[in-house]
């Protein structure tokens, strides 16, 4: 399965689930472990796609950055995220996790250079 999000607008999420037959009774929109609300399935087109839909609660929107996901009933992994970048804090939440990035990135830089060191 494979969910494409098409746009954010007026509070919701469009998207476009490629589930063939096996598409899931239930999918569910999460912030972190916490299901926040129901992902609507309209009914298939022909090439076995599904419309999507979800409410984004207002709740939800912040200052910086949210993440939401949805799920399948029961899928321990997301099938899609949808980050939301508000409020004037942005700019510092940004750079730490550029900040956060780089050095991730050069831990693993650091471990792969000593696991092929000649």
């Amino acid at each position: 399965m494979n969910v494409t999000i098409s746009r954010v607008a007026n509070g919701m999420i469009e998207a476009v689930l490629e589930a063939g037959t096996d598409a899931p009774d239930l999918m569910t929109l999460n912030l972190g472990d916490t299901v926040i609300g129901p992902v609507e399935l309209g009914q298939p087109s022909l090439d076995g796609t599904y419309p999507l839909t979800a409410a984004i609660p207002a709740h939800v929107i912040s200052d910086g950055i949210t993440l939401l996901t949805i799920k399948g009933a029961g899928a321990p992994d997301p099938l899609a995220h949808v980050t939301i970048v508000a409020g004037q804090p942005m700019d510092s939440d940004l750079h730490s996790e550029v900040a956060l990035l780089r050095a991730e990135l050069d831990l693993l830089k650091a471990a792969f250079r000593r696991k092929f060191r000649t």
